[in-house]
């Protein structure tokens, strides 16, 4: 049952910010129902942006970050989650690396990939902390435009691995476009058998249809589509799921 987190790694530089400009409208389909509670780093957590359940604590130092900055994120969704799903997007992406760095199943990535998102995951954040800000100053800036802003970022880190180091480059999209398209039957039985999963891998499968193929990472606007299936994953929790 562990093995089905391989298949969600792929989200995380996806819909944090690895994405092309955002010019596409989102897709309209829609995905399985999903009552936001989740597992986080063995704790059971309520995604929804109107529960009030206590979150559990992590160590900073926790899978690389990723436990105490999905509980970052999630508080600044259930804040700014009526406004906007950029905050639930954030936190969708750091749940899903935090679930593949457990053990045992941490090891189908390359060390150098693993930095590379860790590194990546904590520069974003302060990005995540203005976008918050300007909503608590009354200046909020446009879905569109903060993705843009992540996109920004985070391609100009991806284009200095690939001038640094491209091997590296090449392990890191190859590894991802594995995850992206998952094809072992028992880990997608596992992966059907969970509801945020199978909202997720449901999405994966529109737009594996939608580009008539595997989904490939390299191209910028097969992961912006990623970054719009997220957003609807999160504005399809029900309000006050429990």
């Amino acid at each position: 049952m562990r093995n089905l987190f391989l298949a969600l790694i792929l989200v995380v530089p996806a819909s944090c910010g690895l994405t092309g400009k955002n010019t596409d409208e989102p897709p309209q389909a829609t995905l399985p129902a999903w009552n936001g509670e989740h597992i986080l780093c063995g704790a059971q957590v309520n995604y929804d942006k109107n529960n009030r359940d206590p979150f559990p604590v992590f160590q900073e130092d926790d899978r690389l970050g990723f436990c105490a900055r999905t509980i970052r994120y999630l508080e600044l969704n259930r804040q700014y989650g009526d406004q906007t799903p950029i905050f639930g997007i954030a936190a969708a992406v750091t749940t899903s690396f935090a679930a593949s760095y457990a053990p045992f199943v941490r090891r189908v990535y390359s060390q150098d990939t693993w930095a590379f998102m860790a590194t990546l995951s904590a520069e974003l954040e302060p990005q995540f902390t203005g976008f918050a800000d300007a909503f608590a100053n009354g200046t909020p800036r446009p879905l569109p435009e903060m993705i843009d802003m992540d996109q920004d970022l985070a391609q100009a880190r991806l284009d200095a691995l690939r001038d640094t180091d491209p091997d590296a480059y090449t392990t890191l999209i190859a590894e991802l476009n594995d995850s992206l398209n998952p094809t072992n039957p028992m880990l997608l039985a596992a992966i059907n058998r969970n509801p945020f999963f199978a909202a997720y891998e449901a999405g994966l499968a529109q737009i594996r249809a939608k580009v008539g193929g595997r989904i490939d990472y390299s191209q910028r606007s097969q992961r912006v589509m990623i970054s719009q299936m997220l957003q609807r994953l999160f504005q399809g929790i029900p309000d006050g799921a429990t």
